[in-house]
């Protein structure tokens, strides 16, 4: 299975930037994308809009279980944090 959507979130380049195109390898083409204020507010929307949607946050926290733990259900949101200040403790 594949992305079939990405949500770029405040403080995150969007495409059209040229180190977003050089960084995606041109998958920028490929791979539908859309632009949310922040996090929490992507992950609000896409539970108002996906049925039992299950929401996943590649994060390090105290909570943390290890990907290959997981009982994954589709359909299935990632979340990925910033690579300097990971995810807000209101969007995990």
């Amino acid at each position: 299975m594949s992305a079939t959507k990405v949500i770029r979130c405040a403080g995150s380049e969007t495409p059209q930037n040229h180190r977003i195109k050089k960084a995606s390898i041109n998958t920028t083409e490929w791979v539908d994308w859309e632009y949310a204020s922040t996090a929490a507010e992507a992950v609000k929307s896409l539970k108002l809009k996906v049925k039992s949607l299950q929401v996943i946050a590649v994060e390090l926290d105290k909570r943390s279980v290890q990907y290959d733990k997981i009982e994954y259900k589709f359909p299935v949101a990632m979340f990925v944090g910033h690579e300097s200040d990971g995810g807000s403790e209101e969007s995990l």
